[in-house]
């Protein structure tokens, strides 16, 4: 089996199981991924945006506690990634060190929000 065949099935069962346990424990967050899913216009198709979406919303869900403020934020992110050609997990990744996800966050030199 070649590599990229392997790291696409090993993604595949991840985010199986990751569907699995949304749908076994939260039925408003499974309903709420649906939506999000269905309403987000920056995907190559319904796949990507299921895998992505259900992904970063359990990454996050230790820090964004509201679900449905998450998946809002989290196609938001990739919807303006995608218009400036810029990796959305790197985006992610910057807003976590930059504002730990906090919208109000102010640095030292006055920059303000996510991104600072």
């Amino acid at each position: 089996m070649n590599r990229s065949l392997a790291v696409f099935c090993l993604v595949f069962f991840m985010t199986q199981t990751a569907i699995a346990k949304t749908q076994e424990s939260d039925p408003e967050l499974r309903k709420l991924l649906q939506r999000a899913i269905e309403s987000s216009e920056s995907f190559d198709d319904r796949f990507e945006a299921e895998v992505w979406l259900v992904d970063m919303s359990s990454r996050l869900a230790r820090i964004i506690k509201d679900e449905e403020h998450r998946l809002e934020l989290l196609k938001t992110i990739h919807r303006e990634a995608k218009r400036v050609d810029i990796p959305p997990e790197l985006v992610l990744a910057v807003i976590e060190i930059e504002s730990r996800f906090d919208h109000f966050a102010i640095s030292k030199a006055g920059a303000q929000g996510l991104m600072q």
